[in-house]
């Protein structure tokens, strides 16, 4: 018998071991390439603004619905940049006043891309934040963690001596913090303190975090301690006048509680 024919399939046998081996011995992937693979699967959002706008449809009233309604159209046939960027401005705002945070912060990041500066970005990050606190459905939560937790950390970069753009990417993380370190915000909170020793605001947080679990004398340690720093701090005062309440020292109750109208009225 010829031995013609016999190399062809001898080839393609050893081209498929050597597949295999590639295929599932061999891997093949570059480290770089794995992980920027894991960080986007850590990162998959399980809803989209489309998702967020149906749901929130539902639970708007008719009128406010018509209205929103309306001024999506007006958007998308808008031309002229100045006029879209003001309209994306009152969609943010009225979403927000409709109760839909997570809808208002799309807006407002959208607003954040065209202007690339801090303080947009930082509106943006508050916006989500906000919807932290008030949405009730868990993946909004985690769509305005992620989006919250990206808006803060462009703030920073583009302004990196602002306290207020960490203070508040701390406070994404103490409201839901990654399930492997619960303590994440409140470390991220006790550094800044030490990064910025003469400003009230990180203790004035630290003291309103300890008033929320109950922790009397950690409060007001933190928060006489900022009280040193600045007398006249409007949060700092009547922060003090709701601790000494809880701790029902009345003569320190009148003294912060007299303050903090004061202040508030003159502000």
């Amino acid at each position: 018998m010829s031995n013609r024919g016999k190399y062809p399939i001898g080839i393609l046998l050893f081209s498929i071991l050597v597949f295999c081996v590639l295929y599932f011995v061999l891997d093949t992937k570059p480290q770089e390439q794995k992980l920027l693979e894991k960080s986007r699967a850590a990162n998959f959002e399980s809803t989209n603004i489309q998702i967020l706008k149906k749901e929130a449809n539902n639970d708007l009233a008719l009128e406010v619905k018509q209205f929103l309604e309306a001024l999506e159209l007006q958007y998308h046939q808008e031309q002229d940049s100045i006029a879209k960027d003001s309209l994306r401005e009152v969609l943010s705002s009225q979403w927000f006043k409709a109760g839909q945070p997570a809808v208002a912060g799309y807006y407002a990041e959208e607003i954040a891309k065209d202007k690339s500066d801090a303080e947009s970005w930082g509106i943006t990050g508050s916006t989500y934040y906000y919807g932290i606190q008030n949405e009730t459905e868990d993946k909004v939560k985690q769509y305005c963690k992620s989006r919250a937790l990206k808006a803060f950390d462009n703030a920073i970069s583009l302004n990196p001596d602002n306290i207020d753009y960490k203070i508040n990417k701390a406070l994404v993380f103490v409201e839901m913090p990654p399930q492997d370190n619960p303590m994440t915000g409140i470390l991220q909170l006790v550094q800044l303190r030490k990064d910025y020793p003469g400003t009230p605001k990180v203790l004035n947080q630290l003291g309103r975090l300890a008033l929320q679990t109950n922790q009397i004398d950690t409060a007001l340690e933190r928060l006489n301690e900022a009280y040193e720093i600045n007398p006249n701090n409007k949060t700092t005062v009547c922060l003090l006048a709701e601790a000494y309440t809880k701790k029902n020292e009345t003569s320190l109750v009148e003294k912060f509680v007299s303050k903090c109208t004061e202040l508030i009225n003159n502000k």
